[in-house]
């Protein structure tokens, strides 16, 4: 349909003197009437064309071939039918030429619809990957029936034909699991019924395709990385359609701190995250995950192990043998410093209140690394201690144990104390311990007897006391104060030893010696001290009723007593006692006197050798100084004299002179001289010389200081 068609006749005479007369075209579709006529009867050069309507202007004959030929331009698809040439000539017999013209009519539309019967055209889609697609080409006219055919890119793929109706054929294409090499893949339908390809139609559709990313890989070294360091991390997916979406996680929790790039042609995304692992993260499965959010099942995933170097953990935890809360003394201890570190730890160390911790068999501490133990715990054991440890990314401290070594109470101060008591006296008696822990109660018990809860003590913290009464002396002996706490009773009570004390028995046997005109000596004897030290006491009074002191004199040691400055040839009244703590004995009164100068005097007259003029007052003298200076016990061996006369010349052989001389073996227990002499001064061993000035006055007498 469309071109030429030529419709051949035999137009020649039957002989050589005949000629045509007249040609008449018929077709089988048109009745009666010819379709075409050429008229030649009147006028051979001048013929007649006559053409049916059905032909239009479409059709004419022409003669001057061989054969002659009817041609039909353009042919159209009704002038498919039988057609008959009919030849009249002028002498001959009528010729008839019958034929067959069959019209090809090319198809007239082709169209692709799909499983929805959409038609579609050109880019469809996006299709996703993996999915089935199923197209039908539909081509409509056409004669014969045209046959429909499927190219891929040019290549035959199917060929299958099927008609619906007259008028309408179609080929269904069945695409299964599309693939990521469809894209841009044309895929073309054919229509033909002839073998003119310029006959054919076809139309195409082309498939947009979402694909799923093709490869995801974590691009970065993968290295140990330090706790607390940022690292940038690089991830990068390829071959999705549209570009994948990149996401990090860790132990498939989702990270936030990331920034995405694309390629130019969407096919490569890059992500970045910003990483600042900690020590949790060792170990942890960091992921990154690439995925086409057009797509389902579309994520595939990279996987990194995490190894995270990072500063020591340390914990230090304490357990004892027994597993009790209370660590006593003589207790065995375990102290573990628990460590979690990467890389593994170098050092581990121990401190004991700052200070380094080292073992000490001897003291039953034993560290074994990162193990402390105490096989026998004692109180020094105690105080805060820590463990570090040490790799190649720092030093950690542990957290500090502080570490009581409790123990049963002990006495603070010594365990025995004596102290004296009268009887009828009330006595405050201070119990103070010390234990570990604090929460202590108390007993008191008297010579083994528990106290009755009637005697007063009263507790706080860690002291009691108790106000105790010695009514007589079954009450005397030891009062026990014991304590007790949660490791244990004491297991050495705080003692008190109660002695019978009191004031002092009086003096006894005194008497006065060595008079002169200004003094004279003291002694008595000493009673019972009544338990403790006593000191001993001189009054001395001018009247009998001793309303006026005149001299106080006390002796530390001994009731002895050198009297000087008194008056001389004056009666004195004298009151001796003794005194402790607990108080004074009953005073012992005597009476005592001065001599007069007038019989100094005379006495010095009567006396032949004139160094021991004054002799037997000087040794008196002397026994009473140094009786008060050095006590019972000493013996002077060394003294140095310095001897002068002062006023009128008594007789003395030596004046305004100084005699050093030895006095040998005072004796003061005997309070005399083993022998009354004084040598000149000529034994080189005295190296400590005490010195005594000795003046004699005519008018007062001897003196001695």
């Amino acid at each position: 349909m469309g071109d030429k068609a030529l419709l051949p006749c035999n137009i020649t005479p039957p002989s050589e003197d005949d000629s045509i007369t007249l040609v008449l075209w018929y077709r089988s579709d048109v009745k009666i009437l010819p379709i075409y006529t050429v008229d030649i009867r009147h006028n051979r050069e001048k013929a007649k064309h006559l053409t049916h309507e059905v032909l239009a202007d479409r059709a004419f004959f022409n003669l001057s071939v061989r054969p002659a030929v009817l041609s039909l331009d353009p042919i159209l698809e009704t002038d498919g039918a039988e057609y008959r040439c009919r030849v009249d000539f002028r002498w001959g017999r009528t010729l008839t030429s019958v034929i067959n013209l069959h019209v090809i009519v090319p198809p007239k539309k082709v169209y692709i619809i799909d499983s929805k019967n959409q038609q579609i055209s050109g880019l469809i889609g996006p299709v996703e990957e993996g999915s089935d697609v199923r197209l039908s080409c539909i081509v409509e006219g056409g004669k014969p029936d045209p046959s429909v055919h499927w190219y891929r890119d040019n290549v035959l793929i199917d060929v299958s034909t099927t008609s619906i109706d007259d008028s309408v054929v179609r080929n269904e294409l069945l695409i299964e699991n599309i693939r990521r090499n469809d894209l841009n893949s044309i895929y073309s339908c054919n229509a033909i019924n002839n073998n003119s390809s310029q006959t054919s139609i076809s139309t195409f559709v082309t498939f947009d395709i979402y694909v799923k990313p093709s490869d995801v890989k974590i691009i970065s070294i993968r290295r140990p990385l330090s706790s607390g360091r940022k690292f940038d991390l690089i991830c990068r997916s390829f071959g999705s359609r549209p570009p994948a979406q990149l996401t990090w996680l860790k132990d498939n929790r989702l990270l936030s701190k990331t920034r995405e790039t694309f390629s130019d042609d969407g096919n490569v995304t890059t992500s970045v995250l910003e990483l600042v692992p900690s020590a949790e993260d060792h170990g942890s499965y960091l992921n990154c995950r690439a995925e086409n959010l057009r797509l389902a099942n579309s994520t595939i995933e990279d996987q990194w192990v995490l190894n995270i170097f990072f500063q020591p953990k340390v914990n230090l935890t304490l357990r004892t043998s027994s597993g009790k809360g209370l660590v006593a003394v003589g207790s065995q201890l375990f102290m573990e410093c628990h460590i979690t570190a990467n890389p593994s730890v170098v050092e581990v160390k121990w401190l004991l209140n700052g200070q380094p911790l080292k073992q000490d068999v001897e003291r039953d501490v034993l560290i074994r690394n990162a193990s402390l133990e105490i096989r026998s715990a004692r109180r020094e054991d105690q105080g805060l201690y820590r463990c570090y440890a040490s790799n190649l990314e720092g030093k950690t401290d542990s957290n500090e144990l502080r570490l009581d070594i409790h123990f049963s109470p002990i006495c603070r101060e010594k365990s025995n104390n004596s102290i004296g008591v009268a009887i009828g006296e009330t006595i405050e008696l201070e119990c103070v311990v010390e234990a570990s822990p604090a929460s202590v109660t108390f007993d008191w018990t008297v010579n083994r007897f528990l106290l009755n809860n009637h005697i007063q003590h009263s507790n706080q913290g860690l002291t009691s006391r108790l106000s105790y009464k010695v009514h007589n002396k079954d009450d005397l002996g030891t009062i026990e104060c014991s304590a007790k706490n949660a490791v244990g009773q004491q297991r050495q009570p705080c003692l008190f030893t109660l002695i019978a004390q009191g004031p002092p028995e009086g003096l006894h046997e005194c008497g006065v010696s060595n008079k002169t005109d200004a003094s004279f000596l003291v002694e008595c004897m000493a009673g019972d001290d009544g338990g403790l030290n006593q000191t001993f006491h001189l009054d001395i009074f001018d009247d009998s009723e001793r309303k006026r002191l005149l001299i106080e004199l006390t002796n530390q040691l001994k009731p002895i007593f050198a009297v000087q400055g008194l008056e001389s040839g004056h009666i004195f009244y004298l009151s001796v006692y003794a005194a402790n703590s607990k108080g004074k004995s009953v005073a012992k009164t005597i009476t005592s006197n001065t001599l007069t100068l007038s019989s100094l005097s005379s006495d010095a007259k009567e006396e032949s050798a004139p160094f021991l003029t004054d002799l037997n007052p000087l040794f008196g003298a002397l026994a009473a100084l140094l009786t008060a200076k050095y006590g019972h016990s000493s013996t002077v061996q060394c003294l140095s004299m310095d001897w002068s006369e002062m006023g009128n010349n008594d007789g003395l052989v030596y004046s305004n002179g100084s005699i050093p001389g030895i006095i040998n073996n005072y004796d003061n227990k005997k309070n005399a001289f083993n022998s009354n002499t004084i040598n000149r001064l000529n034994d080189k061993t005295c190296n400590n010389i005490d010195i005594i000035n000795i003046r004699h006055d005519v008018r007062q007498g001897l003196r001695i200081s």
